[in-house]
Formats: C-alpha cells, sequence, structure tokens
C-alpha cells in the first residue's frame, strides 16, 4: 500500500509562448500547468515546483496575473504550494513571491504528511546554482532528510540538459532527488559519497517547447509505501497532438500528403482557458520528391489546420546513386539540394536556390564543384565573396 503525499511539477516554462521558432504556438504551457492544479486540487494533496516556473527572467503581466489566478485557486482550496528557482527564472526577489500562497523552500526543510494515516516525509529546497557553489550546498544538507527537491543537471542523467553538472558523489549520504532542468521523464540511481544509494527522479517538462523533445507528458505524485520506500506514479497530462510522417519514396510522400490533409483538429478541452486543439504535424521526405513538395505540404496542412514541421533529408539509397553518378552528370543536383544537405535548412531555402538557380548560370560552375568534389571527397569550403 502507498500514501500519496505531492504533486510534483518540472519546469512548467509559463508563457504565452514557448516555441521560439514557431510563434503561433500558444498557451501549451499555461494549459499543462491549469491541469497540475487541478489534479492536486481533485487529490487535495500539496504542489511541488521544481523550478523554470516561468520561461524567463522577464514576465508578462499576462502570465504572471494567470499564474496568481492559480495560486487564489489553490489557497481558496487549501492546497499548499512549494517551489525552488530553476536558471531559466531565477531572480530576487523570486517572481512567485507576487502572491503570497507560495513557499519557496530553498535551503529550508518542510515537511509532507498525511493527517490520516500519519505518513511523512522530510524534505529539502534547493535553487538552481552554479556547480561550484552548489557542492557546498549539498554537502550541507540535514541528516534526516528523505527528499531533495532541486533543479539541476545530473551527470548520471547523461549529457543532457546544462553544460556543468552536479554529480551524486557531491551527496554526503543517500536520498531520494527529485530534479527539473532535464525536461525528460527519468529515473536512475548513483552513488553518494558513503556508498548509499541515490535515487535520481526527472518528471519532464509540462509541454513541448521543440519537435525532438518528449510527445507525452506527466505530473508525478509522490508516495511513501508500507516499507518506508519512496516511490512515485506518473499521471498522464492532456497535451497538443503530434502526428509523425517519415517518408522514403515518392509513393508514401504523396500517401502522407493525403494523411495529412485528413487530419482533424480536436475539440478544445472542456473547461480548459486555452486551445491546443491545432495539432503538430511533422514530416521527413528525401530531397528528391517533387519540386512542388512544400507547396503540397502547406495546401494540405491548411485543410487540417495544423503547424507544419518539415525535415527534407537525402536518403542513404540516393546518396549511393548519386555518389555512383557524379563524376559523369556533375549538374545531378539542384543547388536547392545541394544546400538543404550541407544546412538541412527548411523548404523555405530549396525555393529560394530554385529561384536564385532560374536567374542566373554563375550558379553552375558551384553545382559542379559541389557534385564532383563533395559527394566523392570532403565538403568544398563555401567562401564569401567580396
Amino acid at each position: 500500500m502507498t500514501t500519496d503525499l505531492a504533486v510534483i511539477v518540472g519546469d512548467p516554462h509559463l508563457a504565452e509562448r514557448t516555441w521560439a521558432s514557431h510563434r503561433e504556438l500558444t498557451g501549451d504551457s499555461l494549459y499543462s500547468f491549469w491541469q497540475a492544479v487541478e489534479i492536486a486540487k481533485k487529490r487535495y494533496l500539496p504542489l511541488v515546483l521544481l523550478g523554470d516556473i516561468f520561461d524567463s527572467k522577464s514576465v508578462s503581466s499576462a502570465v504572471l496575473q494567470f499564474f496568481c489566478n492559480c495560486m487564489d485557486n489553490l489557497k481558496r482550496h487549501h492546497i499548499p504550494v512549494y517551489y525552488i528557482q530553476g536558471n531559466h527564472d531565477i531572480v530576487s526577489p523570486p517572481w512567485p513571491s507576487v502572491h503570497a500562497w507560495p513557499q519557496h523552500v530553498d535551503g529550508m526543510r518542510f515537511r509532507l504528511e498525511d493527517d490520516t494515516t500519519g505518513v511523512v516525509l522530510q524534505c529539502f529546497g534547493l535553487d538552481w546554482a552554479p556547480v561550484s557553489s552548489y557542492a557546498e550546498q549539498l554537502a550541507a544538507i540535514p541528516t534526516e532528510v528523505d527528499v531533495l527537491f532541486t533543479h539541476q543537471a545530473w551527470y548520471e542523467f547523461g549529457k543532457m540538459g546544462s553544460s556543468a553538472t552536479a554529480e551524486c558523489q557531491m551527496l554526503p549520504r543517500g536520498v531520494t532527488v527529485v530534479t527539473g532542468d532535464l525536461h525528460i521523464p527519468m529515473m536512475t540511481t548513483g552513488t553518494a559519497a558513503n556508498g548509499e544509494c541515490v535515487s535520481l527522479v526527472s518528471p519532464g517538462a509540462l509541454c513541448m517547447q521543440a519537435i525532438n523533445e518528449p510527445q507525452q507528458h506527466y505530473v508525478y505524485v509522490l508516495q511513501k509505501d508500507d516499507a518506508g520506500k519512496v516511490c512515485f506514479a506518473p499521471e498522464r497530462l492532456q497535451t497538443r497532438q503530434v502526428h509523425e510522417f517519415v517518408c522514403t519514396t515518392q509513393e508514401e510522400f504523396d500517401r502522407g500528403i493525403a494523411a495529412i490533409a485528413a487530419i482533424k483538429k480536436e475539440a478544445p478541452p472542456a473547461g480548459a482557458v486555452f486551445d491546443i486543439s491545432s495539432p503538430i504535424v511533422r514530416i521527413t521526405y528525401p530531397i528528391t520528391v517533387s519540386q512542388d513538395s512544400y507547396m503540397r505540404l502547406n495546401a494540405a496542412i491548411a485543410r487540417s489546420g495544423g503547424h507544419l514541421f518539415t525535415s527534407p533529408r537525402m536518403e542513404e539509397a540516393a546518396v549511393s546513386q548519386i555518389d555512383v553518378e557524379a563524376v559523369q552528370a556533375p549538374t545531378l543536383l539542384t543547388l536547392s539540394d545541394a544546400i538543404a544537405m550541407l544546412t538541412e535548412e527548411a523548404q523555405t531555402v530549396r525555393d529560394l536556390a530554385d529561384r536564385l538557380l532560374g536567374e542566373t548560370e554563375a550558379l553552375l560552375p558551384f553545382l559542379t564543384k559541389f557534385n564532383a568534389e563533395y559527394m566523392k571527397e570532403e565538403p568544398c569550403e563555401l567562401i564569401q565573396s567580396s
């Protein structure tokens, strides 16, 4: 049997827009945070925020108003809120202090307790800090602490997150570390300075901020079982739907176009104040498909009402064929294909290259050099003209 003690929220990154390259995507982080608040209310559990509550050190009045409304809601239901700061939003005084309800627990010990069963966890909070000073803070954690809530990149998670990482060896003894920063739900273990086991837990971010991040997102319910072990139950959030298509032939690309056009927007979530019903569509396809590929994709996405992410790629089979034919047919590739292979940029770059090629024949020597040298040897160096 387990006892629920808190709802853990990692990296909300609250902002109207959290996608730097797709500014039309709005409301994702706000809707996910709203769900976390509703889960805490439904379960009548404290909410613990693991830093990067806001996406930057400069917060808009609209986002602050949203945050304060959420805190008003939790206060009315007597749901405690504990928080630490992350590297994205660490300021003095902390932004959440605009509301009196959430408690900043940096360098503080606090208890999570179930009044019915009497089950208790002794907890401690630490804001993000440079690793040089963070090691000293870890060494000073009180001995009775069961769970450390923090926001830091950890060596045991691998080379993801910040370049400088903390290590479990910095901890004087074994504890459970629940951390923000990673953006990926993950659990692993390490070894403390005294040889005891350290459990490392990352609940991940509340929503996608880039196309290569996980599509599924969660809050974690912190629990303690009858044996005294700390454990976690993930609760999945409703997030924007993502459709992915990987095409290797013209036929697959044509089928992908038809499938994209047939995608239907989801109904807006009941009770939500943010509409995330427009889907994300990502398609990867060979650069050898038809020249009107991007125009067809835009027409299909207009029907589905989604947001398009394209990844033109040169498939291995096509590369091998070009490698054989490059010398025999030095203008086999178009300029757009060459630039796409060198930069992996979006279709708009390829369209620009097509227009340039149509305007002047001066670029043909570049194609010849690209096919003859790049495909057989090393990439040719492009030098800016004077």
